[in-house]
């Protein structure tokens, strides 16, 4: 983490430091650690880390995506996700097979069955467009049950894989209104407040509603 913190800190001009918590410091570095599950034998060394930056930094984030807890780490905020609702699930399993809403039965059936979690909910998409329809999808899951969905793990991961893959997705579902306001907070390095910033230069509208858009 050292050797790419000090990498990064040359790249953008940071006079590099024998200290770790004093460059990421020094380039107000927002510290994003995805996949803490994986590490199933190093999972306490990833607290020990991440209690040592929080602990030695007064200047830096740390954001921690991991579908296990780690409760030796004190957060200041967790955020739980929950499974989606329904008209959110059932637009994301027919965003890109719009010709399976025509069996509204089998549909019903497949949001039943992913009851929101989104993995799911796109691997049943995946099966819509290969077997053609929501309803043959449904009998392939009768007969296979859900090794019909088991996805093959990977033995290794890169960026394409996880985290910003994920954000691309959410970006790219942005209106213009919201991406302005996107824009405007990631410029805004000290915090974002509507009442200190002048929003009518954006031209987005009411900036009370593109805020909640862009939050949600």
């Amino acid at each position: 983490l050292e050797d790419e913190v000090r990498k990064r800190a040359e790249a953008v001009g940071i006079a590099p430091a024998d200290d770790l918590a004093v460059m990421l410091d020094s380039g107000r570095v927002c510290l994003v650690i995805d996949g803490v599950e994986r590490l199933a034998n190093g999972r306490d060394a990833v607290a020990d880390l991440l209690d040592q930056v929080t602990g030695n930094t007064s200047d830096t984030l740390v954001l921690v995506t991991s579908q296990a807890s780690l409760p030796s780490f004190p957060a200041d905020l967790h955020l739980r996700l929950r499974p989606l609702g329904h008209d959110a699930a059932a637009g994301l399993l027919l965003r890109v097979v719009e010709a399976a809403v025509h069996n509204a039965e089998a549909v019903a059936r497949l949001l039943r069955f992913a009851d929101g979690h989104p993995l799911t909910l796109r691997i049943l998409s995946a099966l819509i467009r290969h077997f053609g329809s929501a309803a043959d999808a449904i009998a392939r899951l009768d007969r296979e049950g859900a090794r019909a969905v088991a996805m093959p793990a990977r033995s290794r991961h890169n960026a394409r894989t996880s985290l910003e893959l994920s954000l691309e997705v959410a970006f790219g579902d942005l209106d213009d209104r919201s991406r302005k306001l996107l824009w405007a907070v990631a410029m805004s390095p000290a915090g974002f407040r509507r009442d200190m910033h002048p929003l009518d230069a954006l031209e987005i509208g009411e900036s009370a509603e593109v805020a909640a858009d862009l939050r949600s």
